[in-house]
């Protein structure tokens, strides 16, 4: 016990004395019984479109704090599994990642009130509100497609979201992720991964995060479903060490760093074609949030053992920064989020934080593609100087679509500098200015 004046150790034993009694429980107010209803008949639909993307929401949501729209600032929910139906006690499923088996034949999805003690390391807030209920609608109902069948609960299939998900239009889940991601980014930021410093070692001390436009030209169609096909040609490749579950191994990071170094040469192929049908990557591929959502430029900040990520892009330009596509940022999530345990062995942390690497790789090659074709390499090596070994293999390989010009036009010497400048530009609207970012100075 820490050094308890003789008052307060009374206190506790007469507290222990008593039964140890706790205070009762905090009421939900009218309001929010009215919302959690709806939202859980909403996530409890019985159709199996309404089940895949019940189960989508979930996976990407069991881990946030959800907030009604409107409502009381202190009144925050999760999204569970329980064996219960809604109206009923909740009895949560508990399992290590959100996709594993829930051992029932029936479960329901329901939202139960947050009773602990809120600390600043896991609160992430996602908002709830009808307006949200329509947006979901219009990315995932009004879509013309088919949903066959529900995927199985078997580690190779529910650890790949490309697998699993594949049903799902895969705009309407990049979009998803994107009206909200600073949450999401927040998730592997201030979720139980980024802890340590040899969890943050995967990360810059300070970085910047855009995202590639969801649907830009008019040729949107024709590249999506090129995007789709690539995506399920590559389902294998995509796939992560938590989809070995128990049988990894301790040298199991190996076959995924393999696997993963295949899909970013084949990525760099992909893009290529697309640079040589349509032209090289623009500032205009650049997500600028439809001018209103501030989710479209995000700083992340290292510390010594965590990390914070704050929207718009704070300080100066940095030593470099992350263009996001849809396959990372889901892998981001599945990697160090839905599929991460931090009780796991140490072979199961070992390959995470491996592959945490080659993730940070495809979204600095991102931003190389916007570089000018000559600078590249140099660029690249300034980020990676004296490094050697077998991890070097993966570090230089030129997936950034070397020999390949980019859209975007230079007028200077400095074209990162340059680029960030034009960046800036490009989400002005919704960035957050200087003078918007300070804190007022309390009196």
């Amino acid at each position: 016990m820490p050094g308890l004046s003789l008052q307060q150790e009374f206190k506790i034993m007469s507290w222990l004395q008593e039964g140890a009694n706790f205070d009762a429980p905090p009421q939900v107010s009218t309001e929010a019984i009215k919302a959690v209803k709806q939202w859980e008949t909403f996530f409890n639909g019985s159709s199996l479109k309404q089940q895949l993307v019940s189960r989508y929401i979930y996976e990407h949501l069991f881990i946030g704090h959800l907030h009604f729209k409107g409502h009381t600032k202190q009144e925050f929910f999760r999204l569970v599994r329980s064996v219960t139906a809604p109206g009923e006690a909740i009895k949560e499923i508990a399992t290590n990642q959100p996709y594993n088996d829930p051992e029932v034949k029936k479960f329901y999805y329901r939202l139960r009130l947050v009773e602990e003690t809120i600390v600043e390391k896991t609160h992430f807030v996602y908002q709830l509100s009808p307006e949200k209920m329509q947006r979901y609608q219009e990315l995932f109902f009004q879509p013309d497609y088919t949903v066959s069948k529900l995927p199985s609960y078997q580690s190779h299939i529910a650890a790949n979201p490309f697998i699993s998900f594949a049903e799902l239009p895969t705009y309407a889940r990049y979009q998803f992720m994107l009206d909200d991601a600073h949450y999401f980014i927040s998730g592997f930021i201030k979720g139980p991964v980024c802890r340590g410093q040899m969890a943050l070692g995967a990360i810059r001390d300070r970085f910047w995060v855009a995202f590639f436009n969801p649907k830009k030209t008019q040729d949107y169609p024709k590249m999506h479903q090129a995007m789709q096909a690539f995506l399920v040609d590559q389902s294998h490749n995509l796939k992560l060490p938590d989809a070995s579950g128990a049988e990894l191994g301790l040298f199991g990071y190996k076959e995924y760093n393999s696997l993963a170094d295949q899909y970013l040469k084949n990525k760099d192929a992909f893009a290529n074609q697309l640079v040589e049908k349509y032209g090289g990557f623009k500032i205009s591929d650049i997500w600028d949030g439809n001018g209103t959502n501030k989710n479209a430029a995000l700083t992340v900040f290292r510390h010594f053992d965590s990390a914070t990520v704050v929207q718009g892009l704070i300080g100066e330009p940095p030593l470099t920064a992350w263009i996001v596509d849809y396959p990372l940022f889901e892998r981001v999530h599945y990697l160090l989020v839905a599929g991460y345990d931090v009780y796991s062995a140490i072979n199961h942390q070992l390959a995470s934080r491996q592959y945490m690497d080659l993730l940070r790789i495809d979204g600095e090659n991102n931003f190389l593609r916007l570089m000018p074709n000559d600078q590249r390499k140099k660029i690249h090596d300034s980020w990676y100087k004296g490094l050697s070994g077998k991890f070097a293999n993966y570090i230089n390989k030129p997936y950034y679509s070397d020999g390949y010009e980019a859209g975007v036009s230079y007028q200077t010497k400095q074209p990162k500098a340059e680029f960030f400048t034009q960046l800036k530009q490009q989400i002005a609207k919704i960035n957050c200015q200087r003078e918007a970012c300070i804190r007022p100075v309390k009196q």
